[in-house]
């Protein structure tokens, strides 16, 4: 069984076991790469994590991203009872963060969460509905596709998608290679 597990968007956090990516060069980061345009071959990954990444690259972005990862994750094998590779996403909660930033209560605090920080790459470019996400996740090929929020903190609110690749159709190939071509 494939064992390749990628964490995306790293940043400072290494994770031992997994390949850790970022599209800058960081102390976490194994390897610079875009989770745009991932440096693997199909089928070659058994799990993808991406937390605190889609925001930053955009409704456009993460639709390509998605299609992307789908791609890189591993199809499932009926036939031997192997499932789809893994996808985790974490990200602030669209309509629970705008809430948080109108609260007098938590604002200041809550508003680096609506609109990301003014250092490199941390610029938030599009925050996401639970459902927008599923929906996404469930065009670009996965199955299983869990949506939840996972809030710690109020100022915080954050969203959590588990999902598994689907089977390797005609028309999730032809998806997949179009969005790459792009």
């Amino acid at each position: 069984m494939n064992r390749l597990r990628l964490h995306l968007g790293c940043g400072l956090v290494h994770r031992p076991g997994w390949i850790n990516l970022d599209r800058y060069v960081t102390d976490g980061a194994d390897l610079q790469a875009d989770a745009i345009l991932l440096p693997f071959s199909d089928g070659s990954a058994e799990a993808i994590t991406a937390l605190q990444l889609v925001e930053h690259l955009g409704y456009v972005g993460t639709l390509y991203a998605l299609h992307e990862w789908s791609r890189v994750l591993r199809s499932p094998e009926p036939a031997e009872g192997v499932p789809g590779g893994t996808l985790l996403i974490e990200t602030p909660d669209r309509p629970a963060t705008l809430r948080a930033a109108v609260d007098e209560e938590i604002t200041d605090s809550a508003l680096p969460w609506l609109f990301g920080t003014e250092q490199r790459g941390q610029d938030h470019r599009y925050l996401f509905a639970a459902d927008e996400l599923a929906r996404l996740a469930t065009q670009a090929g996965f199955e299983a596709v869990k949506v939840e929020s996972v809030t710690t903190q109020p100022s915080r609110p954050t969203l959590r998608l588990t999902a598994r690749r689907g089977d390797d159709t005609p028309a999730t190939r032809f998806a997949i290679r179009l969005h790459r071509a792009f």
